[in-house]
């Protein structure tokens, strides 16, 4: 189950890894279900992004994710 409230990674249809702030996910996505149609940090594009769980990610993965901020 993940927060409503805070930081989390996501993963974009592009499978990119970033973290997304309360406020983008919240007020700068359209909600879709579990997904969000969002903008992409590391590319710019708009696509399907969806949560990841953290606790699943690799210690290389985490790093890449917080180098990426939406």
């Amino acid at each position: 189950m993940f927060n409503i409230f805070g930081d989390r990674v996501m993963r974009c249809s592009n499978n990119h890894l970033f973290v997304a702030t309360q406020g983008s996910r919240l007020f700068s996505s359209i909600h879709l279900g579990p997904f969000r149609v969002m903008q992409c940090p590391l590319d710019g594009k708009v696509g399907m992004c969806g949560n990841v769980d953290a606790n699943s990610l690799s210690p290389q993965q985490l790093e890449e994710a917080s180098h990426y901020r939406a």
